[in-house]
């Protein structure tokens, strides 16, 4: 059976489609195109998901059909000489954005499956990684080989088809963001592709030229975004109607069931040619090569076009030269040409008249272009159209290309010539005289050629290069901190001088040159992810060495407790959560009311920062009732706990009151590297003097300009102290700076000197000169202000959509940009709403960088608690969470009870259940005790399940336990992402146990993501963006001004120093002309730091509110770092 096939459209559910895009407009304009088989097109879509599972019934295996109830109707109103039946098959186009090999790469494919339950899966797993709600056609920041690798995981009979694989912007082999070749791509799983499209702006002839194409099929597809456009590319099938005999023609290449193709004439695609479409310049790639890929008008960097990137990578001059020849026909739609017979617009009255005509009295469109016999045609009272149909079945028509985004025209008739053919020259209207536009015709009539070159045996030519830059080495000031003598060693190293790495470099100097033991050298950081990163250095330096301890203070603490104290039977950290647990029932028990459990529980952590003893120190409590901290430690040690304090207090207390303990420390760890040293609290550094006494192989390094912890408790002090602790100590400064442009690091060292604490010999040099001015805009709505945002990292990524680059809200001059290169700052945590709304809108993929959205979020509170439980470290608030969340019967009196029953003996929750299966409980019935007692012996079964098993398995298990679904659908779940961290760890349970109880913010950012980082300033630390917008800078906001707490400007600069000196080459604030804070909407005045570098800011003009908002500004309730 022949048929033709339409297999890439977009619905209603797209951006810049027909808002008339559904099934019933679908079902009538294919068969007045003679479409047998239509893409649904968009099925990741919820909304058109539901529509598809509605609307449509399975006909032949694979396919659908509209229901009678909707087709019905629909039918009486098509001509009944185009009436068919019409099939659909399920697709999607999805775009990938992503970086790949140090490029950022974006390429739409299309997606294929034969039934919904397929389509389903693929749905949910997409999901789990991006937005699939805001546009029909999602944008995803994966890996296009990942992508096929899960079409293929949710059904091996998928199809998956690279689309329009030329057009510049988003495709395989385009020339901004694509690959020289297929396998570059998709790598291992290349042999799955099931045929390439060609695109409006490309033919088969052309394709041929490049012989690393010929093991597949080429199709052709309208890419339709109104039902109208259907069928301007289309395929031609001679095979059974089905979805697997559809894939086998395609697959196999087999020239009888897979006939050929209807082609666009290329020239009329948009991206044919090469050009700018600001300046009106057309060229061919020969004068684009000669001009450097540089517009002759402006000297903005060229949109090169397919013809031009065809040639590129072209091997052959022609098709001739392919074995593999595939049968096409170039046509022009029927609208158009009426369009030039009337010599008026393709939608006007006139010419849908003359159209509905034509298909009333022959027939469906393509088959009115195809064969329709001429004399028919001739009949017809429209002069001229049958040679005009004749004219392009022969290919006999005048084209001047499209180009950067600009469609290409084509006419028919000569000037005159319709005159001529007519006989009269009244009839109809002279058309206007086709010309080949000149290169920027009123602007550089110079610049370009007379007429575009149509041949497509060009040789092939070199592609425009790019400067590129090498990676520093040591420089003088880090290898003279590398090399410095076993000795007190204070490194000052400001942002993007090389911190990590010298550091990392001097661990290997110890060992490699200077013969130290790698078990005798410690590197302490104050995150994991330093941490990390400096392990992952030193392993690289030192691949023969891996004894270095590299730990955060917290971690370094909990490994010398846990060797101390946990011999016999472990211990738990508790999270912040069950230590306010914790305190409540402290002063419960000591019968204070009226405190505040916060309060007092940041009274109870600063006074263990200071170590505070109180019968020996009484004062250094702040308030601070003693018998309330003595409630508080006793019930953590009846739970074998300890809080994240604890792990420097109690091993400060240890150093500093036991000798043999500290003298054992110090021989263990003869070298000591500390990172961070500017924002060490009193513990931490008591716990570095101890560790380190005078003389003592001690490098700390850090910048006292990036001190912004002071409301943790750290005190900058402690720096410009280490020179009077250790009077020998030599001091180093990095003033060498790899990362920012020189105008972002000019602005931020100005920002911060006032009131410096440390007065650098040198200043902070970069040398890499400026690429884009610092950027402010003053929005008039904080959600006019995310909006603004999100445009501009599409802009800067070069648009995420073809519309993104026509429309112009995307510029040519495209940045090598992904998403991952992004990120948004604010000062405070309210500000993460209005972002997270207007990015989730847009479809670009991002992330909120926060601890909350993993180990905090539901169930994984629970779920650690049932690990701790399976390592025998469960604390009386583990297992009352875990009764509530398992449920099984047992409700909050059975549980009270359970407490008030631990209380009277003394015992944890644990062992008071123990004794509950041969003691009753005091006020419980027997039958909500069984049911206590059976959860208890459930808990002791799930325990042995878990032995021998990895904590991701555990994780698992847990989750089953709890009725966790991992299926559901809807984003990633806090529950799937806390597995997938889970496998970094193996089968060591008590050090993940240690990582999610030491969390911070920042440990939830995962940098190999394709998504725009949104975080606060303080998680940002120690991290670097190409491009930074850091949001709210405004007066009270950044600096921050709390109602009832005095803050310090000194850290608040420090903090907005540090926001500036994360961003590379691109830096951009914005401020909200008004906003909501505290109930009251404000005018907002922009922070006093940027009006200390206005002369450095250029200010954008103002972006009203966007449409689709929510009315209003955001109401703010702050929340720090």
């Amino acid at each position: 059976m022949k048929f033709l096939a339409d297999l890439h459209i977009h619905s209603k559910w797209s951006r810049a489609t027909a808002r008339d895009l559904d099934f019933e407009n679908l079902h009538f304009w294919a068969q007045k195109k003679g479409l047998n088989v239509v893409a649904t097109g968009d099925f990741t879509h919820p909304a058109w998901f539901a529509e598809i599972s509605e609307k449509l019934v399975p006909a032949e295996p694979g396919l659908f059909r509209l229901k009678d109830d909707f087709a019905g109707p629909v039918d009486q109103t098509v001509p009944p000489s185009c009436r068919a039946e019409v099939r659909f098959i399920l697709s999607v186009e999805i775009s990938n954005i992503y970086k790949k090999d140090g490029r950022t790469r974006k390429v739409h494919n299309l997606v294929f499956f034969p039934d919904l339950e397929a389509a389903s899966r693929f749905n949910k797993r997409l999901e789990k990684i991006g937005n699939i709600k805001s546009d029909g056609r999602p944008i995803l920041g994966l890996d296009s080989r990942d992508l096929l690798e899960i079409a293929l995981e949710c059904s091996p009979e998928a199809m998956f088809i690279p689309a329009h694989i030329w057009t510049p912007w988003f495709s395989l082999l385009g020339e901004k963001s694509g690959f020289d070749a297929v396998e570059e791509c998709f790598g291992d799983l290349t042999g799955f592709i099931t045929a390439l499209e060609t695109g409006l702006s490309s033919d088969p002839p052309m394709n041929r030229r490049v012989s690393g194409l010929d093991p597949w099929v080429l199709v052709s597809n309208s890419d339709a975004h109104s039902a109208k456009k259907l069928g301007r590319e289309a395929n031609i099938f001679d095979t059974e109607l089905s979805y697997h005999h559809i894939k086998d023609a395609l697959v196999t290449g087999d020239p009888e069931r897979f006939i050929g193709t209807l082609e666009f004439f290329p020239e009329e695609g948009k991206y044919h040619a090469d050009g700018h479409r600001k300046c009106d310049v057309r060229l061919d790639p020969e004068e684009s090569v000669r001009l450097s890929g540089r517009c002759p008008v402006c000297g903005d960097p060229l949109t090169l076009g397919v013809l031009y990137r065809v040639n590129e990578l072209a091997d052959r001059k022609n098709q001739a030269e392919c074995p593999k020849r595939q049968v096409f026909e170039s046509v022009i739609g029927l609208s158009g040409i009426l369009a030039e017979i009337f010599s008026c617009g393709p939608d006007t009255g006139r010419v849908n008249a003359a159209y509905e005509a034509v298909l009333t009295a022959i027939g469906p469109e393509i088959g009115v272009l195809r064969n329709a016999d001429t004399a028919a045609l001739s009949r017809l009272p429209i002069p001229l159209l049958a040679e005009a149909v004749s004219r392009v079945r022969q290919g006999r028509v005048e084209l001047i290309p499209g180009y950067d985004g600009v469609y290409g025209e084509i006419g028919l008739f000569a000037p005159g010539e319709r005159e001529s053919l007519l006989g009269q020259d009244a009839l109809f209207g002279a058309p206007e005289t086709l010309k080949p536009k000149r290169a920027g015709r009123k602007k550089a009539e110079k610049a370009g050629s007379d007429e575009i070159s149509q041949e497509t045996d060009q040789p092939a030519h070199p592609k425009l290069s790019a400067p590129e830059t090498a990676a520093p080495e040591l420089n003088p000031e880090q290898l003279a901190a590398v090399e410095a003598p076993p000795a007190p060693l204070l490194i000052v190293a400001g942002p993007g001088t090389g911190k990590t790495r010298t550091l990392a470099y001097r661990a290997a100097h110890l060992v490699k040159n200077l013969g130290a033991a790698p078990e005798s050298v410690l590197a302490v950081t104050f995150t994991n992810k330093a941490a990390g990163e400096l392990k992952e250095r030193i392993s690289a330096l030192l691949p023969e060495a891996s004894g270095v301890t590299v730990a955060t203070f917290h971690a370094l603490g909990l490994m010398l407790l846990t060797e101390t104290l946990g011999r016999e039977r472990p211990f738990s950290v508790i999270s912040e959560a069950d230590r306010l647990a914790f305190v409540e029932k402290a002063l419960a028990a000591c019968g204070v009311s009226g405190a505040k459990p916060a309060e007092v529980a940041e009274k109870i952590s600063r006074a263990k920062d200071r170590v505070w003893i109180p019968v020996a120190e009484p004062d250094l409590g702040e308030g601070l009732d003693p018998e309330a901290f003595s409630a508080y430690q006793g019930i953590l040690a009846r739970n074998r706990a300890l809080d994240t304090d604890d792990l420097l207090y109690r091993t400060v207390r240890m150093l500093e009151s036991e000798p043999d303990f500290r003298e054992k420390c110090q021989r263990r760890f003869l070298h000591v590297l500390v990172d961070e040293y500017q924002d060490v609290s009193a513990s931490q550094y008591r716990l570095v003097r101890a560790l380190c006494p005078a003389g003592a192989s001690l490098a700390a390094i850090g910048d006292p300009d990036q001190a912004i912890y002071g409301f943790r408790g750290a005190d900058v002090g402690y720096f410009t102290r280490f020179v009077h602790d250790y009077p020998e100590a030599r001091v180093v400064e990095l003033w060498r700076n790899y990362r920012s442009s020189d105008n972002i690091l000019g602005a931020a060292s100005r920002i911060v000197e006032k009131g410096r604490l440390w007065t650098p010999k040198k200043p902070l040099e970069s040398g890499i000169p400026m690429e884009n001015p610092i950027r402010l805009s003053r929005p008039a709505t904080p959600a006019a202000e995310a909006e603004t945002i999100v445009a501009a990292i599409e802009n800067m990524v070069g648009g995420t959509s073809h519309f993104s680059m026509d429309s112009g809200r995307a510029g040519a001059d495209q940045r090598d940009f992904g998403f991952g290169d992004f990120a948004v700052l604010v000062r405070v945590k309210a500000l993460f709403g209005p972002i997270s709304e207007a990015f989730a809108r847009s479809g670009i993929p991002f992330e909120i960088v926060d601890r909350k959205n993993l180990f905090d979020a539901q169930p994984n509170p629970a779920i650690l608690s049932l690990l701790r439980f399976s390592e025998k470290a469960a604390t009386d608030a583990d297992m009352a969470r875990i009764f509530r969340v398992a449920k099984r019967g047992v409700n909050e009196a059975s549980i009270r009870a359970l407490e008030d029953f631990s209380a009277r003996l003394g015992a944890s929750l644990f062992d008071a259940l123990h004794e509950a299966r041969r003691l009753p409980m005091p006020g419980l019935d027997l039958a909500p005790q069984r049911k206590l007692v059976a959860l208890g012996t459930d808990l002791g079964i799930l325990s042995e399940n878990m032995k021998g098993r990895t904590v991701a398995e555990k994780i698992k298990l847990a989750g089953k336990f709890l009725g966790v679904s991992e299926t559901m659908g809807g984003p990633k779940s806090a529950y799937e992402r806390l597995t997938e961290k889970a496998h970094d760890f193996g089968g060591d349970t008590a050090r993940f146990l240690s990582f999610s109880a030491l969390a911070r913010d920042e440990d939830s950012f995962d940098p190999k993501a394709q998504r725009v980082a949104v975080m606060t300033v303080h998680a940002a630390k120690g991290l670097e963006f190409e491009a930074v917008f850091v949001a709210g800078c405004e007066d009270g906001l950044f600096p921050l001004h709390m109602p009832g707490k005095p803050g310090d400007p000194g850290e608040e600069r420090r903090l907005f120093y540090v926001a500036a000196t994360r961003a590379r080459r691109v830096l951009r604030f914005t401020a909200a002309s008004r906003r909501i804070v505290f109930g009251n909407t404000e005018d907002r005045a922009i922070s006093p730091f940027l009006a200390e570098i206005s002369d450095c800011l250029e200010e954008d003009r103002p972006r009203g509110p966007a449409k689709k908002r929510p009315l209003g500004p955001t109401q703010m309730s702050f929340d720090f770092a």
